[in-house]
């Protein structure tokens, strides 16, 4: 979706404080706030919510301006889930509660009815993690362990895994690359190649400073977020190719043919090529939101504010500003149809769209 040239405020979910399920007056009621970043898929967005209700909301996008959504379902969970679900077909997968929960579902969910179709048990240990490779489901749903399911039957309910692997402390989601799974790990700081159809591992490789994101890859080379900046790799071998000091990595490293993107620690936001050399880099976003790469613009959100920088002449430009009555970021950004979509500390979703 090409990036709108000025922005302005579209809408929000909840409309307002009392519109989520909440019978108190605005003035009482639960701030709204989505605990991860939406997901999108075939015209529906879909939310991790933590409150005033907490579960998975379905709201199908409508182009009617003074109706832009509709909710199509709520499923209510005791325990929010923490990261965003991951939807394949019917089948919308998410673990409930975070690290630390007891009774912990990997839920599976029918994304036609909002209804529960199955489940399988989450370590309270585990991080919960999940990710979709054609008919593999990623899960790190055990203690140190890293598990494969086959949901490719039509139901999508996950039976016994095809495989499991110990991966001890791990950081952010695992990639695929060819026949491999790639993944980061922190006890000890390493990122460790895995056989896609059986788990063996194939090869270690230790990491000089501990990972703080996922790894990303590009043909040949890997991309992994760390306490002191980022590491490019060998997906061959895990031989290190190069690295571009900076701060800590925060939240996560996103990339597109040609540029890498993250945030450090510090709230400045990173732009690197394929080599590990720096692009640009600025200041002025809120700590821990992931940046956004959008063709030859990376979108940033400041405490205020959504900004982009033009990657051709580096200039950082105010798409929207005075959004303070929004309240803070506390998502990473999407977008959706020319829509930038992301959540905030009081007002739940909200949708940046062209004016």
């Amino acid at each position: 979706s090409p990036l709108p040239e000025k922005a302005k405020f579209g809408w929000r979910y909840p409309k307002d404080e009392t519109a989520a399920g909440s019978d108190e007056p605005a003035s009482n009621a639960v701030l709204p706030q989505m605990s991860a970043p939406a997901a999108s898929f075939e015209g529906s967005l879909y939310l991790s919510m933590q409150s005033p209700r907490s579960g998975v909301v379905r709201l199908a996008l409508s182009e009617d301006s003074k109706q832009p959504f509709i909710e199509k379902w709520f499923l209510a969970m005791e325990r929010p889930p923490a990261d965003s679900p991951v939807i394949r077909g019917n089948s919308l997968y998410v673990v409930d509660g975070k690290p630390g929960d007891k009774g912990r579902r990997l839920q599976v969910v029918d994304v036609a009815k909002g209804a529960v179709a199955g489940g399988l048990d989450v370590s309270e240990k585990a991080s919960g993690r999940l990710a979709l490779a054609g008919n593999m489901l990623l899960a790190h749903d055990g203690d140190g362990r890293l598990s494969c399911y086959d949901v490719g039957a039509s139901s999508g309910v996950p039976g016994k895994p095809a495989w499991t692997a110990a991966v001890n402390g791990p950081v952010g989601l695992p990639a695929v690359a060819g026949d491999m799974v790639i993944v980061a790990a922190s006890t000890p700081p390493l990122v460790s190649s895995l056989c896609r159809l059986t788990g063996k591992k194939l090869w270690d490789a230790p990491l000089a400073a501990a990972p703080t994101t996922g790894p990303v890859i590009l043909e040949g080379i890997m991309a992994v977020g760390t306490a002191q900046g980022v590491v490019g790799l060998s997906v061959i071998d895990g031989s290190v190719l190069w690295t571009s000091a900076g701060a800590a990595v925060a939240d996560s490293l996103s990339g597109d043919s040609a540029n890498l993107v993250c945030q450090g620690t510090n709230g400045t936001t990173r732009v690197l090529d394929w080599t590990g050399q720096e692009v640009t880099s600025k200041p002025g976003a809120v700590p821990g939101i992931a940046p956004m790469l959008c063709g030859d613009s990376v979108v940033f959100l400041g405490p205020d504010s959504v900004n982009s920088i033009d990657l051709a002449s580096r200039e950082v430009k105010q798409l929207v500003g005075k959004m303070s009555w929004l309240g803070t970021a506390n998502t990473p950004a999407i977008m959706v149809k020319s829509q930038l979509l992301y959540g905030t500390n009081s007002k739940g979703l909200v949708c940046i769209k062209s004016r």
